[in-house]
């Protein structure tokens, strides 16, 4: 059975603490299910907690050219794209990834097949080992459940949800929302950690609350917990 915790008090509790000033939700995995669209219930929820002034990003390493077919952007205040390596507010795009990894990504791009990314490159995990003995020291490669993503030295999740949060002046409590390894970083600049049915191992074992259910459904019990009150 998952984890089924409390955020900061005992299990069944709500939080002693105030309510989330900002919410970070991870995309696929997340609130958006395998081969599933992204449910009404969900998204009636993500709009009520704009409507009483919740900051809504989604942390994703999707490319914003895939984001833009898959969901309404305009649900939420900024996108974190390309796994904290782009961020996207009031239409306005900011690349993160510093002027020499140019080059970098264009001499990695000759062994691997290039994808709608702008700055990581993105493949499947069963290439890890592969991409290892080519990147060596001159990138890291971050895991994401059945994928893998090359990107620069010093950026994650974290620090392009930071930049998000910078942006949009959002002070007070941080939430996230994720199921890959690679939302570890985002659980670390976050005062509250969620974690689904469907989450890897070590982020269950990073979160202040699992949800029993997987996917969407999963983000609107988490959700229904956080702002029991909205």
């Amino acid at each position: 059975m998952p984890r089924r915790v409390a955020l900061g008090g005992a299990d069944g509790e709500r939080p002693p603490v105030a309510r989330p000033a900002l919410l970070a939700v991870d995309f696929d995995g997340t609130i958006k299910g395998p081969g599933k669209l992204v449910s009404r219930r969900l998204i009636h929820r993500l709009i009520r907690l704009r409507r009483a002034d919740t900051k809504l990003v989604l942390v994703t390493g999707r490319c914003m050219s895939e984001l833009e077919q898959l969901i309404d952007i305009s649900l939420f205040d900024a996108i974190v794209a390309e796994n904290g390596t782009i961020v996207l507010i009031d239409g306005k795009k900011k690349l993160l990834a510093p002027r020499s990894w140019g080059p970098v990504r264009a001499k990695l791009l000759r062994h691997f097949e290039r994808g709608c990314e702008e700055v990581v490159i993105s493949l499947d995990r069963e290439q890890e080992a592969r991409a290892s003995r080519v990147v060596k020291d001159m990138a890291k490669i971050e895991l994401n459940k059945n994928r893998i993503m090359i990107m620069p030295k010093g950026l994650d999740k974290s620090s392009g949800l930071a930049v998000a949060i910078e942006g949009l002046g959002a002070e007070g409590s941080v939430a996230s929302i994720g199921d890959g390894e690679n939302d570890l970083s985002m659980f670390r600049a976050s005062d509250y950690r969620v974690a689904l049915e469907n989450s890897v191992d070590s982020l269950k074992r990073e979160a202040d609350y699992t949800a029993t259910l997987p996917n969407g459904e999963g983000v609107v019990e988490a959700i229904d917990f956080l702002f029991s009150s909205d």
